[in-house]
């Protein structure tokens, strides 16, 4: 019999012989070998002859490797710590804190200080008061010294040269180190027609380093006011004299 439709039996042959070239593995049709990759398989892509079953001996492309090794130089680098930027920016926040703090600090301290000076006499003035109370026939005391413990006796007993009447560190403050960064200083003047009483006396007290210690001098007579010297541009000597500590430029404190 005569065959009706040639050709459209050659095409149907045809088709299934490329379907079956192309079922197979592409290296069997001469064709690239897959690429092997570190991504996971699935496991339904088994079933499958094509992509190329999963094994677990798989080797990264050398774009991934690339990946791998600049995400893991980014990780060294962010555990290395701070760069030198950084480094300088703190310091500098650190010295402007430091140029506004030190400053307020040491007028804090001179303050602090010349506070101190200030109620170091008004404890001397009230020290002369008890000391010519129990001791009439001497008047103020002569020194400073006299109105501590200067023997250092436990406990202390007190007479006319060791009348127990202040801290001995305010009796002893008429030398280095001083009393809180102040030399005090104390004198009683004796009476020109008694020699042996000292009716009057003048104290003084005076930064032991000019503008780091204080920058005020300060002066007071048996009257028991306190007067300062706001312009003490430099004096670092606590004896005052008893007409000038009465005299510009000192001035009672307010």
């Amino acid at each position: 019999m005569q065959r009706r439709y040639p050709h459209k039996l050659s095409a149907a042959m045809s088709f299934f012989v490329n379907l079956g070239t192309f079922r197979r593995e592409p290296a069997e049709r001469g064709g690239p070998k897959p690429m092997k990759t570190n991504v996971k398989c699935d496991q339904d892509s088994q079933e499958f002859r094509w992509p190329a079953k999963c094994n677990n001996n798989r080797r990264t492309s050398r774009k991934g490797q690339d990946s791998t090794v600049q995400e893991m130089r980014k990780l060294v680098r962010k555990q290395k710590g701070f760069s030198l930027i950084e480094l300088l920016i703190v310091v500098a926040i650190i010295l402007i804190i430091a140029a506004i703090a030190i400053p307020n600090l040491l007028r804090a301290r001179i303050a602090a200080n010349e506070s101190s000076a200030a109620s170091s006499l008004r404890t001397v003035n009230s020290a002369e008061v008890s000391y010519t109370t129990a001791y009439p026939t001497v008047g103020y005391s002569g020194t400073l010294s006299v109105l501590g413990n200067p023997g250092g006796a436990t406990p202390c007993a007190p007479t006319s040269t060791n009348a127990c009447l202040i801290d001995q560190s305010l009796a002893a403050a008429t030398a280095v180190p001083g009393k809180s960064g102040f030399l005090v200083s104390q004198v009683g003047i004796a009476d020109p027609n008694q020699a042996t009483l000292n009716t009057t006396y003048q104290a003084g007290a005076a930064p032991i380093t000019w503008n780091t210690s204080g920058v005020k001098a300060f002066c007071t007579t048996e009257d028991g006011v306190i007067r300062v010297d706001y312009g003490n541009t430099g004096k670092d000597v606590a004896t005052v004299a008893h007409n000038a500590c009465l005299a510009a430029p000192y001035q009672a404190m307010q």
